[in-house]
Parts: structure tokens; sequence; C-alpha cells
């Protein structure tokens, strides 16, 4: 039973509320690895000739195109990160690495969830009254929106479905890491705020014809939630028969 607990991720007991010295120094050698792997391998992505270029991390870090630009990209990657890093914390085989007591996984938690708030306030600041993120009083409107055939008035009922579920899902994980409670329902709860923090990806990055419009790093938090998402399917059977 432990050695199944080990292999897909799961603590054998509750979380520890301090983290060892070298669980924490793994936990941030990974958020600092992923960062890094965006800022090269998305953020240096040129569009127009599909291919890395230095010139275009360098615009971003060096502030070359002005301070708006690098902020603008630094959310995105930060939004990337955020969601990788949430995905990371259940992906299979997880407890090799974070540690069998939960503290480490705890710790990565808190590390998304650091990185996920920056991304949504920079987002709220910016955003708000755009496309993005619609006004408030404009949401009533959602569903008739959805059902719209105007590409552009359905594109902003998409919108806000992203941002229902970028909410829901940040609230999921606000409880995730500062609160407690049975596994059934802590695991549930990591199904669902993986689930929809990637709808909520997904649906404020497409175009009205739900066509993905990421640069191809960009698809990797899709395949590590993936991941995580089965090992959890896979502890919520285990609890739910008895066998975890």
């Amino acid at each position: 039973s432990i050695i199944l607990q080990r292999l897909i991720g799961q603590p054998s007991d509750g979380p520890s509320p301090t983290v060892p010295f070298h669980w924490a120094a793994m936990v941030a050698w990974v958020t600092a690895t992923v960062v890094l792997l965006n800022l090269s391998l998305y953020t240096a992505y040129d569009k127009q000739s599909k291919s890395l270029a230095l010139p275009g991390l360098l615009d971003v870090l060096c502030l070359r195109k002005g301070v708006g630009h690098t902020l603008v990209e630094l959310n995105k990657v930060a939004g990337l990160v955020g969601l990788t890093l949430l995905a990371l914390a259940y992906a299979p085989l997880g407890g090799l690495w974070l540690g069998t007591d939960g503290s480490a996984q705890t710790a990565l938690l808190s590390h998304a969830l650091g990185v996920l708030m920056l991304h949504s306030i920079y987002s709220a600041i910016v955003y708000y009254g755009e496309t993005h993120i619609p006004r408030l009083e404009t949401w009533p409107a959602i569903v008739s929106e959805l059902f719209s055939d105007k590409p552009k008035v359905f594109l902003i009922g998409v919108r806000k479905v992203s941002n229902l579920t970028a909410s829901v899902s940040m609230c999921l994980l606000l409880w995730l890491v500062f609160g407690s409670g049975a596994p059934l329902a802590s695991i549930l709860a990591a199904l669902a705020t993986i689930t929809l923090g990637t709808v909520h990806f997904y649906t404020m990055e497409v175009d009205f014809r739900l066509e993905l419009c990421v640069r191809p790093f960009g698809f990797l938090p899709f395949y590590v939630a993936g991941i995580a998402e089965l090992a959890l399917a896979i502890r919520w059977l285990l609890e739910g028969s008895g066998l975890a």
C-alpha cells in the first residue's frame, strides 16, 4: 500500500506543517526549472519564424519593448507556470520526489497559488472591462452570448466561462493549501481545481472557432494536467474501494 501511494503521488499521512530543507530545496528547484523552461521555450518562441529566437526573450528580460510588453509576457508565463506546478503536485511518481508526508506537495501547491495570485491580480487590473474580463454588469447576458451566431459576441461569452472557471479553481486551490478535509474530498477538490484551471486556460486562449492559439510549449500544461487527473482518478477509486 505504501509503495502504491508513492507511485501515484499520494501522501501516506496528512500534510506536515513544516517542510524539511531538502524537500524545500527540491520544490524551489522544480519551480525555478518550470519558470526557466517557459521563458526559454515559450517566451523565446517567435510566431513568424516558428522557431526559438533569443531577441524575443531579450525584449522581455531587458525591457527593450517597454515595461508594458514585459509585464504582459511575464503574466502569460505566470499563468503557464502556475498551472504546471499545480498539476505536477499530483502527477504520478510525485511521492518519489515530493516526500511521503505531503509537506513538500503542499509547498509546491503554495508556489502554484502564489504565482497564480500574481497572474490573477495583474490580469484583473489590466484586462477588466475588455474582452478578456468583461464588466460585471454584462454578465447576465452570458447564456445568450454563448448561443450567439456572432463570433465576437460568442467569444465574450466564452471569456466569461473562462473567468468563472478560474474563480472557482482559485477558491479550491486556496482550500487545498490552507484547509483540510477527508481524503475523498481532497482528491475531488484537487481534480476539480486542475480541471477547471485547464478549462480556464483553454477558454481564455481560443478564438471564436474554439481553436487554441498558443505557442507550442504552451500545450505542456494540458499534458501534465491530463496525467495528474488520471492519477487523481486512480486515487479516488482506491480511496473509495478502501484499497489506498
